[in-house]
């Protein structure tokens, strides 16, 4: 029997979406055999969580305060972070390794509308 998140009793509802999405995304990027639109939006949002989520454990944890579990609540969010990190970069590595792999589909079709500007300018080079 399979066990979704739901089935361990996690509490979902403070789990922020675009991070769902992204994982999401990522995971049909590999399934899917052709290149898809990039979520331009989305990855603009997630790297922008990461920047401000990374300002507030920074702060935690130069505070050092570790008499309130600060310290050590800091260092599963920083965790976190890097789990997040490591889905965008495999979100984009994926696409990279299909443009290289897709060179000539792309420009034969005419797919540029699915690329960001940076693919854009890496397949042209």
């Amino acid at each position: 029997m399979s066990q979704n998140n739901d089935d361990l009793g996690f509490d979902q509802s403070n789990i922020n979406p675009s991070i769902n999405n992204l994982i999401n995304c990522w995971r049909n990027e590999i399934h899917c055999p052709e290149i898809l639109p990039y979520q331009n939006e989305l990855i603009d949002e997630v790297k922008q969580l990461l920047v401000d989520q990374q300002e507030v454990v920074n702060d935690a944890i130069a505070n050092d305060d570790k008499k309130d579990g600060e310290y050590f609540t800091a260092n599963l969010y920083q965790m976190d972070l890097d789990r997040i990190r490591y889905s965008l970069g495999r979100y984009l590595r994926t696409r990279l390794l299909k443009l290289d792999n897709m060179i000539e589909y792309i420009n034969y079709n005419q797919l540029f509308d699915y690329l960001s500007y940076e693919e854009r300018v890496y397949i042209t080079s």
